[in-house]
């Protein structure tokens, strides 16, 4: 017969074990990403923020009149899914430029989450700096009123 001890102050004030957490698999973020991606592609193109009764809401654009630098960004996704780049560069040529390479990084993340080799995304100190510079660049570019600026805007008035 086994005896179990009495229990003591000493072991009611015993912290009690940490819960154990909970381990996702890692094709769970990839997922979600590349869903919510989808479903934002999908809204997007039913959406057809170029009709006059679907127009973007840009807070900034609201407020100030001026193009932010991500203004016409909702109007080019849908003319790529359409298969238009001119119109989709016309709209907010950054975004146009800079798809690809979200595309890409978000395929190399996913693939390396999932334990495939695949080369290594650049640091975040390394790409951030020259991003904001070229974001910041085409902002003050865009809001210029002179050929051949104005085609840098978002074609909203």
């Amino acid at each position: 017969m086994d005896v179990v001890p009495a229990a003591t102050e000493d072991t009611l004030d015993a912290p009690l074990p940490a819960p154990a957490k909970r381990v996702r698999p890692p094709w769970v973020a990839p997922a979600v990403v590349g869903a919510a991606a989808i479903g934002a592609c999908t809204f997007v193109r039913l959406l057809n923020p170029v009709a006059d009764s679907n127009p973007p809401i840009c807070p900034f654009k609201m407020m100030t009149g001026l193009d932010c630098p991500g203004c016409g960004a909702t109007r080019s996704l849908n003319a790529l899914l359409h298969g238009d780049v001119a119109a989709a560069a016309d709209h907010n040529l950054l975004f146009v430029a800079a798809l690809p390479f979200a595309v890409v990084a978000f395929v190399v993340w996913a693939v390396r989450r999932l334990g495939i080799e695949a080369p290594a995304l650049p640091r975040t100190r390394t790409w951030v700096p020259p991003a904001v510079t070229v974001i910041v660049l085409f902002w003050a570019l865009r809001l210029l009123p002179w050929d051949p600026f104005t085609w840098l805007a978002s074609g909203l008035s």
